[in-house]
């Protein structure tokens, strides 16, 4: 997840400081999706939880949560790209 990637000791303070403001910036994208896309995200990214669990979580089955957690991702990329965030 990308909770990990802030927390590695061994990187450097630049490094760490560019994951950061990567961080930042996808967060301020996942930001714009919508309410279902923007939960299924955090957790399985953000909070590194497994489909299963999601779908625990939200009432769904496992795959519905793959196929959901897909484009909601591709959804993501396409607002950080027409925002201009990367």
């Amino acid at each position: 997840p990308l909770s990990e990637l802030l927390s590695n000791q061994e990187i450097s303070p630049a490094k760490a400081a560019e994951s950061a403001e990567i961080v930042n910036l996808v967060r301020a994208g996942i930001s714009r999706l919508n309410d279902k896309d923007k939960q299924i995200v955090l957790l399985c990214d953000i909070e590194g939880l497994s489909h299963r669990e999601v779908g625990e979580i939200l009432g769904y089955p496992t795959e519905t949560i793959t196929v959901k957690l897909y484009r909601a991702r591709r959804r993501l990329g396409k607002i950080l790209k027409l925002e201009g965030l990367f």
